[in-house]
């Protein structure tokens, strides 16, 4: 599930993560800063004003909104899935704020609204939902996991285009998210 639960009432349990979930958004070993100085590319160096343009071009292709759904693996069960969407802004030249909903497909009223941060880094979106703003969810279920991950981005000739890529959370069973973009008409 996309929610903690807990063994003891029979609800489908939660196999909790060995290790701690590291916070794709301060990993600098992975995510080295493009707004920092020059960037050094092969036997090339980019000036900080063409690194400066890139970061903007490729954080625009994220911005909007997209819907799709997230799955939480769950071993054993076939994975629960959840409507998702994101609504992203850029902040900046390459970061980017937003708000994701999850909603129950069956009982749409079991819902939960946050908060999230991320960066654009080669063609992907690295994100992290940093608080529950809204919800609704049964203290039996449990309580919602705040995602994050790497989300690659993906533009078909059809001009659909899609983020997807795994989650993950402490305490809280991996899964994964595909989203499409919605395109304003």
């Amino acid at each position: 599930m996309s929610v903690a639960t807990s063994k003891s009432n029979g609800n489908h349990s939660n196999l909790h993560r060995r290790g701690t979930l590291s916070d794709p958004l301060n990993n600098s070993s992975s995510l080295a800063d493009p707004l920092s100085s020059n960037t050094q590319i092969g036997s090339q160096r980019k000036p900080r004003a063409q690194q400066l343009r890139r970061a903007s071009n490729q954080a625009a292709r994220f911005i909007g909104e997209w819907k799709g759904s997230v799955t939480s693996t769950v071993y054993g069960f076939n994975p629960p899935r959840y409507s998702y969407t994101m609504n992203l802004e850029r902040r900046g030249k390459s970061s980017i704020v937003g708000v994701t909903t999850i909603r129950d497909f069956i009982n749409p009223s079991i819902f939960g609204v946050m908060t999230m941060r991320g960066r654009v880094s080669n063609g992907a979106l690295l994100f992290k939902e940093t608080s529950i703003y809204n919800q609704e969810i049964p203290s039996t279920i449990g309580r919602w996991c705040l995602k994050g991950g790497r989300l690659q981005l993906t533009r078909y000739s059809n001009g659909r285009t899609f983020l997807s890529g795994s989650w993950s959370e402490q305490n809280c069973n991996d899964g994964l998210i595909t989203v499409e973009k919605q395109f304003q008409y």
